[in-house]
């Protein structure tokens, strides 16, 4: 079996959040909070501290075991198969909403008189390739981009900052802290993302550790959420709420002499990227669950119906993106909580109630 290390599992998790995340949650937080949006990344740790516990809880009560197999242990065959059935299928929707996104940015920022449904299977393409070629690939991937893509980035919104106006942001918390909670809504429902720690868990090369690997993931994510919106409010502030995408917005202020310009180009070729590394573990994710849950001798069978699947469901599944974007707002939030807090929690804590009134079916392993 392929395995990738301790700091290769935290590169995917970081880019679960962030991949994306970058883009769109200024977004979404800017309709609640603009001033104070930096303190935003601040409030995600908590979130990150409450499912870092759930899935350290579940590794420990299920070693070496996936959220299906995990599922199955404590549910049964039946109620743990369709549990699981649950779980992959909140992860296709993940992935297709987060292709969905990154075809509309791709339409908006380089290929406006392209076709959709084009851009999406030219991206799923790779995507599906680079997963059929297995988890180390992946692995090997995001470590070498994770520290050029983050130093470039700190560096163009470290340039930015020479528009920075310090007024956007005092006085702090003059409104309170409701439109902070508010904002972070939607950053802390995305961190349910990281329960696909619990698909990779068998690949990793040492055992133990996995809660620290998720915790530090989870404070560099609030520290780039920190940076980021604090970056983005400095530069733009209130103007921020009514750009599409605020942070490309943020690089192209920046001007070095008369010839450096439109630096935006690299930012954009940054995220594609990260992206990208979203996409991937996503798309390998559902597949090792669906080869777990089908009982398929490898993953590598069903990855390009996967990615079919993947670019349908990012065509097909909403009507336009204003349809998707209030699908996302209001009603995909209780989706991620349920699956990433819930279902784990109860898992776990079922099997433990399990395995003491019945000790010899608890201590029986899911398939």
């Amino acid at each position: 079996m392929q395995q990738i290390s301790h700091k290769q599992l935290g590169f995917f998790l970081y880019f679960q959040v962030i991949g994306l995340g970058i883009l769109v949650y200024p977004i979404t937080i800017g309709q609640s909070v603009v001033r104070d949006a930096w303190l935003v990344g601040f409030t995600y740790m908590i979130a990150a501290a409450f499912v870092t516990v759930v899935v350290a809880w579940f590794a420990h009560v299920f070693p070496g075991q996936t959220l299906i197999s995990g599922l199955r242990s404590a549910f049964g065959s039946w109620l743990g198969s369709l549990l699981g059935v649950w779980v992959l299928f909140w992860l296709y929707l993940v992935a297709c909403i987060d292709a969905l996104e990154t075809t509309l940015f791709l339409n908006t920022t380089l290929f406006p008189n392209t076709p959709n449904y084009v851009i999406t299977a030219l991206f799923i393409i790779p995507i599906s390739y680079a997963v059929y070629m297995g988890v180390e690939v992946l692995g090997r991937l995001a470590e070498i981009i994770s520290p050029v893509g983050v130093a470039l980035t700190m560096l163009l919104f470290l340039l930015a900052l020479k528009n920075a106006h310090i007024s956007y942001v005092t006085p702090v918390l003059a409104d309170g802290m409701s439109p902070v909670l508010r904002g972070s809504a939607f950053p802390w429902a995305a961190g349910m993302k990281f329960i696909v720690a619990l698909f990779l868990v068998p690949t990793l090369n040492k055992a133990g550790k996995l809660g620290r690997t998720l915790m530090l993931a989870g404070i560099c994510v609030g520290l780039t959420g920190v940076f980021i919106e604090g970056a983005t409010t400095l530069v733009l502030g209130q103007t921020r709420g009514s750009s599409s995408y605020p942070l490309l917005e943020v690089v192209r202020t920046i001007r070095i002499g008369s010839f450096v310009e439109r630096l935006d180009t690299i930012f954009v070729s940054l995220l594609i990227v990260t992206i990208f590394v979203n996409l991937t573990v996503l798309h390998y994710c559902i597949a090792c669950g669906l080869q777990q849950l089908l009982r398929l001798s490898h993953h590598k069978t069903i990855v390009w119906s996967i990615g079919m699947l993947l670019w349908a469901g990012s065509v097909f599944l909403f009507r336009d993106s204003q349809q998707e974007k209030s699908f996302v707002l209001f009603t995909i939030p209780g989706y991620h909580y349920f699956t990433g807090l819930i279902i784990p929690s109860l898992a776990a804590a079922a099997y433990l109630i399990r395995k003491k009134l019945f000790p010899k079916a608890g201590s029986k392993k899911g398939a």
